[in-house]
């Protein structure tokens, strides 16, 4: 698609229509609060560095820094699954808010591999960068790729930068619950942030594009 071709009304509609269903968040004070003080985090430019350990908390960051981010966002992770974005109803809306709304705002999704998939993520993802090949990249990682992470801490690691200032970085779990995860994450951290950075777009533009016609 020629990206400085209009898209229609009927296009964004059907794009809109495939936002997955996501339940809502329990009533839980505790996930009321964390969502509060991760907002205050990100909106008050807060160095501190936290943890975050569960599929529900990852997906609150991440929606958080998708938000909150001017410039870029890229994540590297294993698949798409849909684990950590079917959590929160939140991160949906706010993805597409983002491709649809912010024309100078780029977000690029390295993955090992598409095998393990969700439809509904998958779904709208290809929607989304075939209509805004400009604005959403989706590519599967090559070596080249997975070695410039590695370099980086010696192992590799899953993780999802915001501008060169927020960061997630998530370490490998073994564990049978994969709701389990070892996290840590900053809204402004730009000395842990653009290393991961720059190591991600070292190789992405070399690596295969995946979803970028529809079935």
């Amino acid at each position: 698609m020629n990206p400085n071709q209009p898209v229609s009304e009927d296009t964004i509609a059907k794009i809109r229509a495939l936002i997955p269903e996501i339940q809502g968040l329990p009533d839980n004070p505790e996930i009321l609060s964390y969502e509060l003080a991760i907002n205050d985090m990100a909106n008050s430019g807060s160095r501190d560095v936290f943890p975050n350990h569960s599929h529900l908390h990852a997906a609150i960051v991440l929606t958080t820094m998708l938000k909150t981010a001017k410039n870029e966002f890229c994540i590297y992770d294993n698949d798409l699954s849909g684990d950590i974005a079917n959590q929160y109803k939140g991160f949906y809306a706010v993805l597409v808010d983002c491709v649809l709304n912010r024309p100078n705002f780029k977000i690029r999704i390295a993955i090992d591999s598409v095998h393990e998939k969700d439809p509904g993520l998958t779904n709208l993802l290809t929607a989304l960068q075939v209509n805004f090949p400009e604005r959403i990249e989706i590519r599967t990682v090559l070596p080249e790729f997975t070695l410039a992470i590695t370099n980086l801490y010696q192992k590799l690691m899953n993780f999802a930068v915001g501008d060169d200032k927020s960061f997630r970085l998530e370490e490998p779990v073994e564990s049978p619950n994969r709701d389990i995860c070892k996290a840590m994450c900053s809204f402004n951290k730009p000395d842990f942030a653009k290393p991961l950075l720059n190591a991600f777009k070292k190789e992405f533009n070399n690596c295969p594009k995946v979803l970028d016609q529809v079935v």
